[in-house]
């Protein structure tokens, strides 16, 4: 059986640390006064919120995942991250 809470602990660490990565082109932004840098800010802000406030919502089921939670955790990476990846357009 598929256990939802322990992926989503996961993957609200992992949406966390792609807000961290988007850092980069904010900064790359800032130094070349892009216009683009108010997108980037607000894409870093949505993402590392949502990430942060789905954490604290499972932060209690952290447990060890089994190999069907790893399909799951799969299939949302690759659905879930790049939506974030998309703000900044």
């Amino acid at each position: 059986m598929v256990r939802p809470l322990p992926v989503l602990n996961v993957l609200s660490v992992l949406i966390v640390a792609f807000s961290l990565a988007m850092l980069v082109p904010l900064g790359v932004s800032f130094m070349y006064d892009d216009a683009a840098r108010r997108a980037y800010y607000q894409a870093v802000l949505i993402t590392f919120t949502s990430g942060a406030a789905l954490w604290l919502v499972t932060r209690s089921r952290q447990a060890e995942l089994q190999t069907r939670d790893g399909f799951l955790l799969v299939a949302l990476v690759w659905t879930v991250l790049p939506a974030f990846a998309a703000l900044p357009c």
